[in-house]
């Protein structure tokens, strides 16, 4: 199974919290420090990296269903064998 590899997203996150308007000050933290609001991604890289952190889901549960059925063969195997 992979590593979350979660450093990847960190960046994506970073720009969700610098752009979103604070209730406290009722701005953003980008736009009170240097005094304008920070462009969006391209939706494109968003997407692509939306379908990307998809695959890599799929892969973990196609790997954590294989690790199940292994278990349940090894079990049956025993059990099989061991009455």
């Amino acid at each position: 199974m992979q590593a979350r590899n979660w450093k990847q997203y960190l960046h994506l996150l970073e720009f969700v919290y610098k752009s979103s308007t604070h209730t406290s000050i009722g701005y953003s933290p980008s736009t009170s420090m240097y005094d304008f609001q920070l462009r969006p991604l391209p939706m494109l890289t968003l997407i692509e990296m939306y379908i990307k952190f998809c695959q890599g889901y799929a892969r973990n549960v196609a790997y954590c269903i294989d690790n199940i059925k292994t278990a349940q063969d090894k079990a049956h195997f025993y059990t099989d064998h061991n009455r």
